[in-house]
């Protein structure tokens, strides 16, 4: 036995010389044909050994080489791997600026080539190295592009439909990991288990693991501390089934948090430190080992061992600032930060708090921000600060209400449960696909004891030929119910989209009658003041002045009544300023400012969208008649924001100066296309037409998913 283990050794050992061997002497050969070869030789060697090489280094100096010969014999595909294999040299150097220029005029020419497979690659890698410099929303962005890309290769069938649903499976699961960060619970989910059903598929074990572990995370955060327990250990079981060879450190890290939001300190500690023996020591694992460095430093900060809390807490901060994990590094700050109010080192606490509080608002660290605001009510209470302290508390809460943890755990036990039905559902078909084979086994069965009893080629063909009948008709009628079903959903799509509309013309319309309302009251009551209020008056004058003779020879009286007479006269004119003023309506009276104000509080009113007005500058000098057309216009552009932007704030800017007025009507909604706007749109001519009209300029700015913006200026002509 022990002579078979010492031949073993032996054989492994020899094996891996061989093979080491010949990976050195290919590449011998390249170098030697980058030298001596012709220059299509040279391209083949510079691109493969561009590609195999470790030193990124080195890798980039043979893609400058074949970049050279490239440019000899241009094509497209070498160009795609050109770029894309310099992305991911830049990558391994962490230069992810560079990494992600090179990725995405990859993707561009792999999409000019129809390579689907290749482009889709390039968008998740421009995916994680927008995450590895925190830009978030970008790195969501090009995630979307790869989930749509891979559908896309799953359409075309160029590649086996395993490996399509395995990149959907971590496309979706990234995408959950990503949402999970920025709080957004419910999105997450969402994307998680959507990741899940394409694992299952594939029967990708570490994939299922990593999802249970993410799902348990949710669970710990929303404190259902049970439930993530049993997600955890679903994760470890999986993580064994995919790989017997390394423990599932990351689980047994998670489970440590888990008993550490319990409070069960020992407990926690004993998880954390077997999770250190398996990944201490080892580079790979820096990411890992600060995190856990930083979770022993609370259990110690629990324990009221503040020094050796703060040891830990320092070791993590030097560990993570060291592999540039910003997130973490905020993180184990903050953790210092309110270690430091338990220690009533006030002063320190408050410095470094506001100072995480700058980056975890600007990333979307939901989670953290809140605990910070807690923090700084704490310090603001302890330092007589009663005021600031309500501020920050009211901060604590909103965040705090923002992550709503039973409705979080509600959606994950809908989720589990649609998860587990749907599962059950394909598991039946599964059964019944297996049994239709069985079935179909044995009627070929039947059929072959024929032929063997009567050797009867007619029966044979008639059974054939009704096979071929029964396939057809199956598939007509497959195809029809298919195409029906295509069908409903497509007018079903077409309905919600009309309701949608009626309800965005209703609401528009329903503000422009209770604009045109108001005015038309207000018009009704100048009317009614100056036709009768201000006749009624001039009669009563009238009265007044025949009368006036009878009190000629009393001066007293005579003084009295000639007072009253006078005090009628300024009622009369009072009542047809009054009226005149009415009729004018807010535009003419007041101006234009005034005028948008009030649509903006119409608009406001009704609930559903919200316009913020910006002002500011001196009084404009601008015609009446500029001023109505300038409302006409802006009242238009509200309108066609409302309808179609689907955007829930409006912004309108009105900026003027000592020259003129400067207009800005901007949303952040769906936006549109410029360069595929036919004629650039007859309502967008009619808009600048009528801005030229009163010697104005008229801009506007769209792309889609990210708005619309008007600029209109004009000079002052008053």
């Amino acid at each position: 036995m022990i002579q078979f283990y010492k031949s073993s050794l032996i054989i492994i050992f020899l094996t891996t010389l061989f093979l080491t061997s010949y990976s050195n002497s290919k590449k011998d050969s390249l170098l030697e044909i980058t030298i001596n070869g012709n220059n299509k030789q040279k391209i083949d060697a510079y691109f493969y050994l561009g590609k195999t090489e470790k030193d990124p280094l080195k890798r980039l100096e043979y893609l400058d080489s074949a970049d050279y010969y490239y440019k000899l014999y241009p094509n497209d595909t070498n160009l795609m791997y050109l770029y894309g294999y310099r992305a991911f040299a830049y990558q391994i150097l962490k230069q992810y600026k560079k990494s992600t220029k090179y990725c995405l005029i990859a993707a561009k020419i792999g999409e000019r080539i129809h390579a689907t497979n290749d482009f889709a690659y390039m968008y998740v890698t421009a995916s994680i190295n927008y995450d590895k410099t925190f830009e978030y929303d970008s790195s969501l962005y090009y995630i979307n592009k790869s989930i749509e890309s891979y559908f896309l290769l799953l359409k075309e069938g160029t590649k086996p439909i395993d490996f399509c649903n395995k990149r959907l499976g971590y496309c979706f699961s990234k995408k959950g990991k990503q949402l999970l960060r920025q709080g957004k619970y419910e999105d997450a989910l969402d994307n998680m288990y959507e990741a899940l059903k394409y694992y299952d598929k594939t029967k990708s074990y570490i994939g299922q693991s990593n999802i249970h572990l993410n799902i348990g995370n949710i669970y710990n955060l929303n404190n259902d501390y049970d439930n993530a327990y049993i997600e955890y250990k679903k994760s470890i079981d999986y993580y064994l089934k995919g790989n017997t060879k390394k423990p599932p450190h990351i689980a047994y890290t998670n489970i440590g948090t888990l008993f550490l939001n319990k409070n069960e300190l020992d407990s926690a500690l004993f998880y954390f430190n077997k999770s250190l023996s398996i990944v201490n020591h080892k580079k790979k694992y820096e990411y890992t080992i600060s995190g856990l460095y930083s979770n022993i430093g609370l259990i110690f900060k629990k324990k009221h061992q503040y020094d050796s809390a703060l040891t830990y807490f320092n070791k993590s901060l030097l560990l993570r600032k060291k592999i540039g994990y910003k997130i973490g590094e905020v993180n184990t700050k903050t953790n210092i930060g309110i270690t430091y109010i338990d220690m009533k080192k006030y002063s320190k606490a408050k410095k470094i708090l506001h100072k995480a509080l700058e980056f975890t608002k600007e990333n979307n660290m939901a989670e953290t921000t809140k605990e910070i605001y807690l923090g700084l009510s704490v310090i603001a209470e302890n330092t007589n600060n009663y005021k600031q302290a309500f501020q920050y508390n009211q901060l604590y809460n909103l965040y705090k209400d923002s992550i709503n943890s039973i409705e979080v755990t509600k959606k994950i036990s809908e989720y589990k449960e649609k998860y587990e039905a749907e599962k059950k559902d394909r598991e039946i078909v599964d059964l019944q696909k297996e049994a239709q084979l069985q079935q179909l086994e044995k009627e070929k069965q039947i059929i072959e004891n024929k032929r063997q009893r009567y050797i009867n080629i007619s029966l044979i063909i008639l059974a054939v030929l009704l096979f071929i009948i029964i396939f057809a008709v199956q598939r007509y009628f497959k195809l029809k119910t298919k195409s029906s079903k295509e069908l409903m959903i497509r007018k079903d799509q077409i309905n919600k989209q009309k309701i949608i509309d009626l309800v965005k013309n209703s609401e528009v319309n329903s503000i422009n009658s209770f604009m045109e309302g108001q005015e038309k009251e207000r018009s009704r009551i100048a009317t009614e003041l100056h036709d009768r209020l201000g006749s009624l008056l001039s009669t009563v004058k009238l009265h007044f002045s025949s009368i006036e003779a009878a009190y000629s020879n009393d001066n007293e009286e005579k003084e009295s009544f000639s007072f009253a007479l006078d005090l009628l006269d300024n009622s009369v004119q009072e009542v047809r300023s009054i009226s005149h003023n009415l009729s004018k309506g807010i535009l003419t009276q007041f101006g234009l400012v005034a005028a948008v104000e009030n649509l903006r509080d119409t608009i406001n009113a009704a609930g559903k969208i919200q316009i913020k007005l910006i002002k500011a500058g001196p009084k404009t000098k601008l015609t009446s008649e500029t001023e109505i057309e300038l409302f006409r216009i802006i009242q238009e552009l509200v309108t066609n924001a409302i309808k179609h932007s689907k955007s829930k704030e409006i912004f309108v800017q009105l900026i003027s100066d000592n020259e003129g007025l400067n207009i800005f009507v901007e949303d952040y909604g769906v936006g549109f296309d410029m360069k595929k706007l036919k004629s650039k749109g007859i309502g967008l001519k009619n808009l600048k037409m009528r801005v030229d009209n009163i010697g104005g300029i008229y801009h506007y700015e769209s792309s889609l998913g990210k708005g619309t913006s008007i600029i209109i200026e004009i000079k002052n002509n008053y």
